[in-house]
């Protein structure tokens, strides 16, 4: 049976071999049209570059393909008005193929088309960072960067949006209608009322009606604020007449959306105008007048949602997603006021400071479950799990009156940071993106929660569909750096770096990735390059010092490792950060367990839960206790973390079996230990400290004296540098692989004795060389010293 395909504003019809845009046949060649069906036909996944070949290039035709192939590429993103450096519907993914982005909806002639896309589940699975619900934000190759920024992407979602109108009651086709790929600039009220209280709160309001379209493509606060300055205009500057016009002209956007208040007697006169940017001309407008102040709301809601289909929203997504403004934010003016004064601030000074006023907005009205959520995101970008979690749960609990989109945003962040439920989050976010197919935040939470599962090779993808839903999602790019390292294409990660420096993005999660590109190539210039530009910033200096600390106990400089551990510390709590104090100490406390300074891992883990307890810190807690050889502490945590999460993930398939695992080492249960290290073969390269289920498991091996088996796990760290990086574990990799080998040799004879010694001395040079001018007093150093003279 014939099928059709639909995406965007086209369809291809394989059996006419024709292209429709709204009903115009658009010319397309013969096999740009053959490769746009094979990418059709395989919407879910990538089309590598080998069966573009196979399948519609003759073998004759060999020597040409890659010019052929760019030119049918290029004329079909010519005919679609696709752009290759921002795409809408192919997006290139380097050395490996093609994919297409936009939602595909499929059927038959015969049939009535869906008048929604439909996305297969795999094609959800393609993600970005931050344009959706102002209630969630994240983390990648570094787990507190990840957090913070996932959620602060999220968070900037939902109300950053700002401008989109709800609708229910039937109009005719509208005369000016934006087109799916147009942008508007929501513009400052005009209050002209005399109350104070409408200042800024209708704006903020207005932004969370209109932010429920999947219709509307919103101009995001980062931008605005980036072209005011652009401009030579402060952040606060107030969008109004001629101001609003420019920054919507110089963002490419369609219209503004301008909005008054005014009084009138004893009532209130509210409008809201669509203007054409680049003639300044009124093409779409609503007018409601209310007696009370208490109606405000509900009738900017219902004047918003007539202006949604005005504009050209479908009846159908309007009558899906209208949930009454007064139901998705509070009913207290004032509490709107001080939530709408907590978001300025945060867009303009950070999390921190914003606060103090989603506090107070939730003191006014204690059912306000969106300013639950946005705080819950500034905690998270602070690096405050704890606090950030418990917000998370009540904006969780009083979800019911938020928007859809805020449902999805607060059920994604619930998931994820209160259960740790990863495959849930992952599968809401699905949902998400085929509710709102240009939402960054379902992009973003698809594109790291993908990443802390450890299937970098899946979230590649969705990495680069981040960045092209976005161009300026620098969380994104710094994930995309490391994730082009762990799957060793370091070019490509290093121009992922060129093209965010390019965009003028700046941020620490970005050059500390660029950090640790360098560290993997073993190129110091540009790791002092880094740390350089760090200087004076106080954010990049906890970032880049914690790196830095790393590399130091990598090469077996504790001392400094310890100073610079402490004084990224010290940075972190400076900022107000105190969790991430915290979560840089007691990794430092595991950095010690492992090479075998016991007791002062021991003392700086006690300290470490003194001062805080969340999840994370007391999983690496446990683990750090189980290899200082406190095994009943360790047990003790592991135990509460087991029954106090039951639903977390990463918890029972990577941390959980760890810290048992190691415990039954101390116990001299290798066999149990191998066994209960079943569940994290999975998701081992996941998590803050990738691979260490596979060097506990050497461990294990080692003891139970299967020697082949555990020079497997030691190499495996090995070979996955660009995961392990600067990991202490990366250098002990190479003793337990020496170790193993001289084992190996102890066991054998002749030939296959002495392959096994050559393969021990090579290993112990190479840790010797890695620590060759390492503190002397390490125990590890001092072992390998003396068991490499054994076999010398």
């Amino acid at each position: 049976m014939n099928t059709i395909y639909r995406f965007g504003l086209f369809e291809a019809n394989p059996a006419t071999r024709e292209i429709l845009r709204q009903g115009t046949r658009v010319r397309l060649q013969e096999q740009p049209f053959r490769v746009l069906l094979l990418l059709l036909e395989n919407h879910d996944r990538i089309v590598t570059r080998d069966e573009l070949r196979q399948q519609l290039w003759a073998e004759n035709t060999y020597v040409e393909f890659d010019s052929s192939l760019r030119v049918a590429v290029g004329k079909l993103r010519d005919a679609l008005g696709d752009d290759a450096e921002n795409p809408r519907f192919v997006i290139t993914v380097p050395r490996l193929g093609y994919r297409f982005l936009a939602p595909v909806t499929i059927y038959a002639p015969s049939q009535t088309p869906p008048t929604s896309s439909s996305r297969s589940p795999e094609q959800n699975f393609s993600a970005a960072s931050g344009s959706s619900a102002e209630v969630v934000s994240a983390v990648p190759s570094n787990l507190k960067r990840r957090q913070r920024w996932f959620w602060a992407g999220i968070a900037a979602a939902v109300l950053s949006l700002g401008l989109i109108f709800v609708a229910r009651y039937y109009r005719p086709a509208p005369a000016y209608a934006l087109a799916n790929s147009d942008t508007i600039l929501l513009a400052d009220f005009v209050n002209k009322s005399g109350d104070a209280t409408f200042d800024d709160t209708l704006k903020q309001a207005l932004a969370i009606s209109l932010s429920q379209s999947p219709f509307l493509n919103l101009v995001p606060d980062h931008k605005v604020n980036e072209t005011l300055k652009l401009m030579g205009r402060a952040p606060e500057q107030r969008l109004t007449g001629e101001t609003a016009l420019e920054v919507c002209q110089r963002t490419g956007s369609k219209a503004a959306l301008e909005g008054s208040i005014a009084s009138l007697g004893n009532q209130y006169v509210i409008g809201i105008a669509a203007v054409n940017c680049q003639t300044g001309a009124v093409f779409a407008q609503e007018q409601v007048q209310v007696s009370r102040k208490e109606d405000v709301l509900k009738s900017l809601g219902q004047a918003s949602t007539h202006l949604r289909q005005t504009l050209g929203e479908s009846l159908s997504t309007i009558q899906k997603f209208d949930i009454p403004l007064e139901q998705a934010t509070t009913t207290s003016f004032d509490a709107l006021k001080a939530f709408s004064i907590g978001q300025q601030v945060r867009n303009t000074k950070g999390p921190a400071d914003s606060v103090p006023y989603l506090k107070h907005a939730i003191e006014l009205d204690h059912g306000f479950a969106l300013a639950y959520g946005v705080l819950s995101t500034a905690y998270l970008m602070m690096g405050e799990d704890g606090l950030g979690s418990d917000a998370a749960q009540k904006a969780y609990d009083l979800r019911s009156r938020v928007t859809e989109r805020e449902n999805f945003a607060i059920t994604t962040y619930h998931n994820n940071f209160v259960l740790g439920d990863r495959i849930k989050a992952l599968q809401n976010c699905k949902l998400w993106a085929d509710s709102y197919p240009r939402d960054l935040s379902a992009y973003i939470c698809l594109f790291f929660d993908t990443e802390i599962i450890g299937q970098y090779d899946k979230s590649l993808p969705e990495g680069l569909q981040c960045v092209a839903v976005d161009p300026d999602a620098g969380a994104c790019y710094a994930d995309l750096i490391t994730n082009y390292a762990v799957l060793n294409h370091l070019e490509e990660s290093k121009a992922i770096y060129e093209r965010a420096r390019a965009r003028k993005l700046e941020g620490a999660d970005i050059h500390g990735s660029r950090y640790y590109l360098a560290f993997i190539e073993n190129d110091d210039a540009e790791m002092a390059r880094q740390l350089a530009w760090a200087s004076g910033r106080p954010a990049a200096e906890t970032e880049l010092w914690s790196a830095q600390s790393n590399t130091e106990a990598f090469h077996g400089h504790f001392g400094q490792a310890r100073d610079l551990s402490r004084r990224a510390a010290e940075s972190a709590a400076r900022n107000d950060e105190k969790e991430s104090a915290e979560r840089i100490l007691i990794q430092a406390a595991f950095r010690e367990a492992i090479a075998g300074n016991f007791a002062l891992a021991r003392q700086q883990t006690a300290s470490a839960l003194s001062a805080a307890s969340f999840e994370y810190l007391r999983s690496v807690a446990a683990v750090t206790l189980a290899c200082a050889g406190d095994s009943g502490q360790a047990a003790k945590i592991a135990n509460a973390l087991d029954k106090t999460y039951p639903s977390d993930t990463m918890l029972h398939a990577f941390w959980l079996p760890t810290i048992r695992a190691e415990i039954e080492i101390n116990r001299n249960h290798p066999a149990l230990a191998l066994e209960l290290l079943r569940p994290a073969a999975p998701f081992e390269l996941g998590e803050h400290i990738p691979l260490l289920p596979a060097y506990v498991r050497g461990q294990a091996y080692l003891a139970a004296a299967q020697d082949a088996a555990a020079a497997a796990e030691f190499q495996k760290l090995i070979d996955h540098n660009g995961l392990v990086a600067n990991s202490l574990l990366g250098s002990l990799a190479h003793l337990g692989l020496a170790r193993a080998y001289a084992q190996q040799a102890q066991s054998s004879h002749g030939a296959e004795r002495e392959t096994a010694l050559a393969k021990a001395r090579a290993a112990y040079r190479d840790f010797l060389q890695l620590w060759q001018d390492a503190d002397t007093n390490l125990l590890p150093l001092q072992q390998a010293r003396s068991e490499y003279a054994k076999i010398r």
